[in-house]
């Protein structure tokens, strides 16, 4: 669950580095501290321990410097995600807090603002936000003034307080709750006032009225507004992101899917021609054997032909017998048998009468 967001400008002092060194310098001086950190000036760098994540990623499709700190599965049984982003061109820095607490976990403890976003905020390369700077303690106005700088446009809701000898609630306490997320102002008056004025960046303004647990219904509010109003990416969906672009990258425009699938075309139908080219090769192949075939099956079928098995020793026999035959066939010949045949009977006679 997200529990704090705040977004706000910086000036030309920034530097990835310097925001880099800031959050392993914090890493390394608290009770999260990870051993095995060696940072090497890169803007890729991972390293996960035993309950502790760091991952620093530059997001070159969207202009982002990403920092992701996770510490998860300790004994209280609860996750906590800080988020660091850094937008290069517009110059604007994103702090997140999330925690997400099991259903074994035997503590709950209270929710504060990690100290790395307080280093950060009262850093030299945080913008005003106008005439209002974020600081650690309300800001003490007179009415006059306030009226003044309420004429401009702040990137931050500013919570006013009236102030007849006490507020309605302690500026000090509320000013710690949303230290980032908005300005706090008292204003000191003889009035009794009871209602908290909220000054939204958008022109709003909003009157609440006291009541019960009346810091927590402002903190709601505020918060409400931060996540509602912004849009924001947290480090997973950037990572998404460009997991998404890098298959966008290499997936074939509507042009060349098309003149792929033109191509494709054109080779399927050469592949056609050639598969009718070879089927009309067979069939061709299979009427010359059936041609074949059917004559030599019209031979065997012949009357006038026989198959005759001879004997070395019944030889001469034989072949008187045969040349009889030859001479029989050829004096009853008639005229309009083909001379072929002719010829070939008389070539055979002459022969055995040498």
């Amino acid at each position: 669950m997200l529990f704090y967001y705040t977004k706000v400008q910086v000036n030309e002092l920034m530097t990835p580095s310097l925001l880099i060194e800031q959050v392993i310098y914090w890493i390394q001086h608290t009770k999260n501290k990870m051993k095995d950190l060696n940072y090497d000036h890169s803007l890729y760098y991972s390293l996960k321990e035993k309950h502790k994540s760091l991952e620093i990623k530059d997001f070159k499709t969207k202009n982002i410097l990403g920092i992701q700190f996770i510490t998860d599965h300790n004994y209280k049984k609860n996750q906590f995600t800080i988020e660091i982003l850094y937008h290069y061109q517009q110059e604007i820095l994103e702090l997140s807090f999330y925690k997400e607490i099991s259903n074994e976990s035997k503590y709950i403890s209270k929710i504060s603002i990690p100290k790395i976003f307080p280093m950060i905020l009262e850093s030299n390369y945080i913008q005003k936000d106008h005439d209002l700077s974020i600081q650690s303690t309300p800001h003490f106005i007179n009415e006059r003034t306030v009226n003044q700088l309420l004429k401009k446009s702040y990137h931050l809701p500013i919570i006013i307080l009236y102030k007849n000898k006490k507020c309605l609630v302690n500026p000090f306490i509320l000013n710690q709750e949303l230290y980032g997320m908005c300005h706090i102002i008292v204003i000191p008056t003889n009035k009794e006032i009871n209602y908290v004025q909220i000054n939204y960046p958008n022109k709003e303004k909003e009157k609440l009225f006291y009541e019960k647990n009346f810091i927590q219904t402002l903190i709601q509010h505020i918060r409400y507004y931060m996540l509602q109003e912004n849009e924001f990416y947290s480090f997973s969906e950037l990572q998404q992101f460009e997991l998404l672009q890098s298959y966008q990258d290499d997936a074939l425009s509507s042009v060349e899917v098309q003149e792929l699938f033109l191509n494709e075309i054109k080779n399927i139908e050469k592949d056609i021609i050639d598969l009718q080219k070879e089927y009309q090769n067979k069939k061709d192949i299979l009427e010359k054997l059936t041609n074949i075939n059917q004559e030599y099956n019209h031979l065997l079928k012949q009357e006038d032909e026989a198959l005759i098995t001879i004997h070395q020793d019944n030889y001469k026999e034989y072949q008187e017998y045969i040349f009889s035959i030859i001479h029989k066939t050829l004096m009853n010949l008639s005229p309009d048998d083909t001379y072929r045949k002719r010829d070939l009977l008389k070539s055979i006679e002459r022969k055995h009468q040498l």
